[in-house]
């Protein structure tokens, strides 16, 4: 929404060449989100597959298990608190095994090394295959997104510290991690939703994936032949596919017993079959868009299996959308639209991701690569405890600032990256109803990183620009109101700090404001901040 005023003088400009992500902190610990609970998913929702909907449904607003509403673009992703096993995220390197499932697959064949049926009138097989020995390859940044969200921490919260199990990156050679043409007996023209499991349980044993942790991080791509309907699929069941685990007692024909532990697994039918309902053409017109449908429902599928490995314990919505759900058909190309990702082993139609610290879609999102220890057990949780540094600011408004930093008790996790954030705090802030209003928080980082704001607890009529630190607008009920100001970034740098927000129910005085003017040293690097601060009070004229 767009919304014209006559400015109330500048506040503050940003000094600071940092980009964005984000932690919560309060009192030394991982402060609780918007929600004092999680959301009450199970009594919502009877099943906990997720369902992919076709375009028709979406528009016809039908959402995940049938749900009917909106995709609530505007609420977060909240950490369920784990499911089976304690398990929400795949915390470590990401495996995936593709079964072509049934003998109409025909015979394996090599392609170009890779491993596909003799029988695939569309060339689905191939296509699937090379977008996930892709993934990771390149520096590609689409798996970014993905990587903010983790396990470990309070249900309820909506933010990651650095120290808690988060989502891995894929290795440098993709995420694909063996194939199997399972040709043994023609796969059910209408498979159950528990054979389908079964199918996954019979991979993992095929692949000698016989214990709890070789599959902690491991998801297995259950692909039907074409002319199937695995689940219901093309038969009025409104979806394109769906992801779940075994052990699922709302699947129908009852949960798939594994003695390999805890399976988590994709009902992904023949979605050329479909058409334009699942995806063809949605992004590349004519005979180059005819697959479009095949990475964009498989990568969707794919990247909610990481944030929720073992439905519904990882990452959803108060309605129970993923992060594929909430950007699922919202259109193409700009920076949250579907549209064409290069990996190394081609270019493909990846769908966008949703971003609890950009606060919407994204297709892409810059995070240096880590190492990611691999958790051989779900059970196993790292206690946190954060450093405080403070150090001296030359405004006028502000005299320290803190920038706190979780770092990791277990040698388990991940190094903390170098760098640290600091928020200039403007101090107390004196405003009138109905007197338009414009601040701008003053943030640096350190560490080569983007970095996003976010401010919480505005006076009603005050607004943040996106997740810019930017705040406008005109308070419409006069009181004193304690301000947060939240700053982080992809390395998983954070920072906190608090100002009061005083509104008169009149403008029968005397305000000014405080402009910080900066000059960049010429030496800075594109990621140091080597800033010349300067403050300057200007006297505001009586209205």
């Amino acid at each position: 929404m767009r919304i014209r005023r006559r400015w109330f003088n500048i506040a503050l400009t940003v000094a600071s060449p940092g980009l964005v992500c984000a932690f919560l902190f309060a009192g030394g610990a991982l402060g609780a989100s918007n929600h004092s609970r999680p959301p009450m998913f199970h009594a919502h929702f009877p099943g906990h597959k997720i369902l992919f909907p076709t375009r028709v449904a979406w528009g016809q607003g039908i959402r995940n298990q049938g749900y009917v509403g909106p995709a609530s673009m505007g609420s977060p992703l909240v950490y369920q608190g784990g499911a089976a096993d304690g398990i929400g995220v795949t915390t470590g390197t990401p495996a995936v095994y593709v079964v072509f499932w049934g003998s109409q697959w025909g015979n394996p064949v090599d392609t170009g090394g890779f491993t596909v049926g003799t029988l695939d009138p569309s060339g689905l097989g191939l296509r699937l295959e090379q977008m996930y020995a892709g993934l990771g390859s390149d520096g590609e940044q689409w798996s970014g997104v993905m990587s903010e969200y983790c396990q470990g921490i309070p249900a309820g919260s909506t933010v990651c510290p650095s120290g808690a199990p988060h989502v891995g990156l894929p290795g440098s050679s993709g995420v694909l991690a063996g194939v199997w043409v399972d040709n043994a007996a023609p796969a059910p023209a209408t498979a159950t939703d528990s054979q389908i499991a079964a199918a996954a349980v019979a991979a993992a044993g095929h692949f000698q994936n016989v214990t709890g942790a070789l599959n902690r991080n491991a998801q297995y791509i259950v692909v039907s032949p074409t002319g199937t309907h695995p689940g219901g699929f093309d038969a009025g069941a409104n979806f394109c596919a769906w992801h779940d685990w075994n052990g699922d007692t709302s699947l129908n024909g009852g949960p798939a017993p594994s003695p390999y532990g805890d399976i988590a697994f994709t009902n992904m039918p023949y979605v050329v079959d479909a058409g334009v309902n699942c995806g063809a053409n949605y992004v590349n017109p004519g005979s180059a868009g005819v697959l479009d449908g095949v990475t964009l429902v498989a990568g969707h599928e794919y990247a909610e299996t990481l944030t929720d490995q073992i439905p519904v314990g990882g990452w959803v919505d108060a309605n129970g959308n993923e992060t594929g759900d909430k950007c699922a058909w919202v259109g193409v190309g700009g920076t949250s639209g579907a549209q064409d990702v290069t990996f190394a082993t081609g270019t493909f139609p990846m769908q966008a991701t949703w971003s609890n610290l950009a606060g919407g879609c994204e297709i892409i999102e810059n995070v240096l690569p880590t190492t990611t220890a691999a958790a051989p057990a779900s059970t196993t949780t790292t206690s946190i405890t954060t450093t405080s540094i403070t150090t001296k600011s030359t405004t006028t408004t502000s005299t320290t600032t803190t920038s706190t930093v979780p770092i990791p008790s277990s040698t388990t996790t991940t190094s903390q990256p170098a760098g640290s954030i600091v928020i200039v705090n403007p101090g107390a802030q004196q405003l009138s109803v109905r007197i338009p209003f414009r601040l701008t928080l003053v943030v640096s980082d350190t560490a080569p990183a983007r970095v996003l704001v976010r401010v919480l607890g505005l006076p009603r009529g005050l607004y943040e620009w996106g997740n810019s630190g930017r705040v406008f607008g005109a308070p419409h009920v006069p009181g004193t109101y304690e301000v947060t100001v939240f700053a982080f970034d992809t390395r998983h740098n954070s920072a906190r700090t608090l100002f009061p927000m005083i509104v008169s129910s009149h403008s029968s005085f005397r305000r000014s404001h405080t402009v910080i003017k900066h000059t960049r040293s010429a030496k800075a690097s594109k990621y140091e901040v080597l800033s010349h601060v300067v403050a300057v009070t200007l006297p505001v004229a009586r209205r």
